[in-house]
């Protein structure tokens, strides 16, 4: 067990629940929950109904299984599309937002994107 209640950064949980692979909203509760205990407030947690593990940047082509190098076979990974899709969008916009708020760079001048 990671000891992350020692931990001084900031956390963004992620959980989708319906992952097929792990139940990341169990973990997403079990750290929150141990935080807590702690009296630590240095965690934002968000959870979306019908995802599946894979939530990437958003408008790849979803992904409900996959061929596993690993496994050797095939493993079905989850979600709903739309609820993916949209949870994709929304994770991409609150994760930018995450890194802004906790990353910025105090030099006041900020470097933007080339692409």
């Amino acid at each position: 067990v990671v000891p992350i209640e020692r931990a001084e950064g900031r956390f963004l949980f992620v959980a989708a629940e319906d992952d097929l692979n792990w139940d990341s909203k169990a973990y997403l509760d079990q750290m929150v929950e141990r935080l807590k205990l702690h009296g630590k407030q240095n965690f934002e947690s968000v959870s979306y109904p019908g995802a599946g593990h894979y939530l990437e940047p958003p408008y790849g082509p979803y992904c409900p299984s996959s061929f596993h190098g690993l496994v050797g076979k095939p493993v079905a990974w989850g979600g709903e599309s739309r609820s993916h899709a949209a949870a994709e969008v929304h994770l991409w916009k609150k994760i930018q937002e995450f890194f802004r708020t906790h990353l910025s760079c105090d030099g006041g001048t900020q470097n933007k994107a080339k692409l």
